[in-house]
């Protein structure tokens, strides 16, 4: 495996094997996913953007499928935006002939993503190096190309774990230094020390500095508690130094520093055994929560349940101790991700080996392992999801509809059960697949998380091409009742909103002194789409101008107006009141087949119909001349199907814009 197999949960070095499940306890996958190729393949981190799609993030192997752009047969870094459950927006393959590794990522204020991990390539996307390994900084854009990249190293063995985001600009990085010379300058402490910086939004290096002791040292983890102080921790086995004590063969070491690397407080925590936080976040009071995994008991830890527990703790934001508890079995637990429910308390995910204790089931040689506590971490449930071979969970994330996400690695059942009923519903890519799963509670109703349909383009004016700041108004297709109203930006006529997830809705486009544009959109045929691009220009009001009312339906051969096309009369009315001096041409148009006299007729009575409607609804009858051309003036040709359809219309047409009177 990869570095970031002991990144995912300290634990799986005691691990010789595993297994996953599908449902413990009430359990459910709503939905799930593999990514890679035939070879070895996981996934370490998850984010989600603001428009609802998630950033994946791990390592592959593999040479073939997700690995078919690798740069050799190490591992390569492998980034992928998509939307849930699984349209690929980009993906990115980073590395060289040599081997990377991800250590962590974050969202960038720009909507690209900024990613830490390690390279000892000197070849490929990374730049050439001064040593063995060297800390990868690397930033993508919204399409997932490379805007910028930083090497930071010596001649030693340097690695990149952790990196955050400052709320005042650029990104707090951390991992472990093994050089004393390069870009570690700093005063080195022992035989690898941590190391920390602040670089730039552009990846230029600020600060830096090692902190540590005689042993070893690296960073695990990193978290903002309050704007420009971080929670640091670290992995020690120093007893000296920066570090203040020893308490077993390795400690959880936890500090508070400043945007300048100044140390407010630091403590270790642990006991005579190993002990690590992989994961920590703020609680609404602003104290800190830190999880991970340990093998001691009693001191800090408390109960020792097996071999190994998950591990979580609860300090003061002084760095005072207030609580700690210990989740698991007989044999092995630990804990890769620490999430703050909306709904108050905590879910911790990892993996277990054990069959007791907390674990009431295990379908393999180890499964994920979920505990959800309360703010003084007494656990509400626990359960377990997996399959039938080796899995584990490095990464969870709360969805907007209070389902979960995770990510991880599942590795295929090399003897597939006889039973066809119990085979895997979704088939594993290859022996170890980086896996994304949906999942929710026990108890919880089944609510698979789908990224909402997100609405966004530019809107112009059509002959000026300049940016116009209009009015987007959404509508449920069958009440009328607004939904959702929302403006494009005014200097650069931009727009990006979320749509409901179903139903059928209108869409309204409007601005000052300009022709309007509608649609009718069914989301709930969108399924497989994610992204609704509409750059719209609007005309300008002038006489001649016609708009397509696409979106007035009559059955065949029929003048009545059908109830679908309410959306569009509302959008019409809204323009003609917000017009009164226009007068205005409702014409009637057919295709060519039948006789000339019937569709001139069928022309005319729908334009009527049309008029008819909006007299009915209070547009003054002056403002409507009603026209049928019949097959005259088609716009396509009648020698197709689509043709036909697009030449059976009604247009808008402005025939004189009047003048506004005072009062």
């Amino acid at each position: 495996m990869a570095d970031f197999s002991k990144r995912i949960v300290g634990v799986y070095i005691f691990f010789l094997g595993g297994v996953f499940s599908t449902a413990a306890l009430g359990q459910n996958i709503l939905w799930e996913s593999f990514i890679g190729g035939l070879q070895y393949d996981a996934a370490s981190k998850l984010l989600m953007v603001e428009d609802g799609s998630i950033i994946v993030g791990g390592e592959l192997f593999s040479q073939d499928g997700a690995g078919r752009r690798n740069h050799s047969t190490q591992s390569d870094i492998y980034i992928q935006q998509l939307a849930a459950p699984g349209k690929v927006y980009w993906e990115a393959v980073l590395g060289g002939t040599g081997s990377e590794s991800l250590g962590d990522m974050v969202l960038s204020p720009d909507g690209g993503v900024v990613c830490i991990g390690t390279t000892d390539s000197d070849d490929g996307d990374p730049l050439p190096g001064e040593g063995l390994m060297d800390i990868w900084v690397v930033k993508l854009d919204l399409n997932g190309e490379i805007v910028w990249q930083e090497r930071f190293g010596g001649s030693g063995n340097d690695k990149g774990f952790a990196i955050a985001a400052y709320s005042g600009g650029g990104y707090l990085i951390g991992g472990s230094s093994g050089s004393r010379d390069g870009d570690m300058h700093s005063r080195h402490h022992g035989g690898v020390d941590s190391w920390l910086a602040r670089i730039t939004e552009e990846g230029k290096l600020l600060w830096e500095k090692h902190l540590g002791g005689s042993g070893n040292e690296f960073v695990s983890d990193l978290c903002e508690l309050r704007p420009g102080w971080f929670v640091v921790s670290h992995g020690t086995d120093s007893d000296d130094g920066d570090v203040p004590k020893n308490l077993g063969k390795k400690d959880a070491w936890v500090m508070l520093m400043d945007s300048w690397g100044n140390v407010e407080w630091s403590r270790v925590l642990g006991g005579t055994m190993q002990d690590e936080f992989l994961d920590c976040t703020a609680a609404p009071n602003g104290d800190i929560l830190l999880a991970g995994s340990s093998y001691s008991a009693g001191r800090d830890v408390g109960k020792n349940r097996g071999r190994g527990d998950s591990w979580l703790v609860r300090l003061k934001s002084n760095g005072a101790f207030l609580w700690s508890q210990t989740y698991g079995g007989t044999w092995s637990e630990g804990v890769s991700s620490l999430v703050s429910l909306k709904s108050g308390g905590y879910l911790l995910s990892g993996l277990t080996k054990s069959r007791n204790g907390d674990i009431d089931t295990l379908r393999g040689f180890y499964d994920a392992f979920l505990v959800r506590v309360d703010e003084s971490g007494n656990k509400v449930w626990s359960g377990t999801i997996g399959h039938r071979a080796k899995d584990a969970l490095s990464a969870v994330i709360e969805t907007p509809n209070g389902s979960f996400l995770g990510v991880g690695f599942s590795e295929k059942n090399p003897v597939p059960p006889r039973d066809p009923t119990k085979r895997e519903k979704t088939a594993h890519i290859g022996s170890f697949d980086m896996w994304l799963v949906n999942f929710n509670e026990p108890g919880a109703l089944n609510m698979p998380y789908t990224t909402p349909i997100t609405f966004s383009g530019k809107i112009t004016d059509r002959d000026s091409q300049e940016p116009l700041q209009a009015r987007i108004l959404f509508q449920n297709g069958w009440t009328l009742d607004t939904l959702l109203e929302t403006f494009s930006d005014a200097k650069y006529g931009e727009y990006n909103t979320r749509l409901p997830e179903k139903g059928w809705i209108g869409v309204e486009v409007s601005a000052p002194g300009h022709m309007f544009y509608g649609e009718n959109i069914l989301l709930d045929t969108l399924f497989r789409t994610s992204r609704l691009q509409r750059d719209i220009k609007l005309a300008p009001i002038q006489e001649g101008e016609i708009v397509v009312l696409g979106n007035v339906y009559f059955d065949p051969g029929r003048w009545e107006l059908l109830s679908n096309s309410l959306p569009e009369m509302e959008r019409i009315i809204r323009f003609m009141n917000n017009n009164p001096n226009l007068i205005v041409e409702l014409g009637g148009h057919t295709d060519d087949t039948g006789r000339a006299e019937d569709k001139q007729q069928l022309s005319l009575n729908r334009a009527k119909a049309v008029k008819e409607y909006l007299v009915s609804q209070g547009i003054p009858d002056r403002m409507l001349v009603a026209k049928g051309y019949g097959m005259n003036r088609p716009i396509a040709n009648n020698s197709t199907d689509l043709g036909r359809r697009k030449n059976r219309r009604v247009e808008f047409k402005v025939l004189k814009v009047g003048t506004r009177k005072n009062g």
